[in-house]
């Protein structure tokens, strides 16, 4: 949940970070343009990192198409992917 003193377009919080570790789930929203925002893949990688169970809801995507790669070397979020993945 955003708290009202987070400011949209920050570096990633680290009081944010902090707060994916106190929660035993978490829930993503997978949409066509998820993965063109920064902040929705960092706090994807903090979901992972905790372990904890995620719950992923597909809106307007299909769940393949979140694949690093399918069958023909493409999914929606491939290139997005690969670009942040060569950042971090």
């Amino acid at each position: 949940m955003d708290e009202p003193e987070l400011v949209k377009g920050c570096t990633f919080p680290s009081q944010v970070e902090a707060a994916f570790q106190n929660f035993a789930i978490h829930i993503a929203i997978f949409t066509p343009t998820y993965a063109d925002s920064e902040w929705c893949l960092n706090e994807l990688i903090h979901m992972i990192k905790s372990e904890a169970t995620i719950l992923p809801v597909f809106y307007n995507v299909e769940p393949c198409e979140l694949l690093w790669t399918r069958k023909d070397g493409r999914g929606a979020y491939f290139e997005t992917l690969r670009r942040h993945e060569e950042k971090t």
